[in-house]
């Protein structure tokens, strides 16, 4: 059971099933590597192969309404256990997170910043949530949270203003 965060999952091919759950949906493994994220602000979860291929169902709906992804295939599936369309994404982009880098394609604002903010020592908070809608296409270091957030600013119409130690303001400019 996978509650917050993001894990990869190489498993070795065998008569046993692995299945991750996490939130109202489970990944079962066909022999495989793949990569799970529930990191996203609005509880949304992306799931992505990296070898073979796995099945994403909704834990109500069962494996009928599931979907299969091949290696090279994401799926985001939403708060509420709706399944999106596949695509296909480099693998190399899932698995950046594991050598501290996050590649972020057309990604919202607020699922960036809530990645960034497991590596940040304190709260990343927004003073407007339309702000999170806004599109991001960037790479940054995980390792350097303060950097990543000052990248954004210089790209994109926000301010980033370190309240205390602990708070981290994201305003519109």
């Amino acid at each position: 059971v996978l509650k917050e965060g993001q894990a990869f999952f190489d498993v070795a091919t065998d008569a046993r099933p692995f299945q991750v759950a996490s939130g109202e949906t489970i990944v079962t493994a066909l022999g495989t590597a793949f990569d799970v994220d529930a990191n996203a602000a609005d509880g949304s979860l992306g799931i992505a192969v990296t070898r073979h291929s796995v099945r994403v169902s909704p834990m109500a709906g069962g494996d009928l309404m599931g979907v299969t992804l091949a290696e090279g295939e994401r799926v985001s599936v939403g708060g509420d256990g709706a399944i999106g369309s596949p695509v296909v994404q480099d693998p190399a982009i899932s698995l950046a997170w594991q050598s501290g880098m996050y590649v972020a394609e057309n990604r919202r604002l607020g699922d960036v910043v809530a990645a960034l903010s497991r590596y940040h020592g304190g709260w990343i908070v927004f003073s407007n949530d339309r702000l999170k809608s806004t599109l991001v296409s960037a790479v940054l270091d995980l390792r350097t949270p303060d950097a990543a957030l000052a990248a954004l600013a210089s790209g994109l119409p926000i301010r980033v203003t370190r309240m205390t130690r602990f708070v981290t303001l994201i305003s519109a400019v």
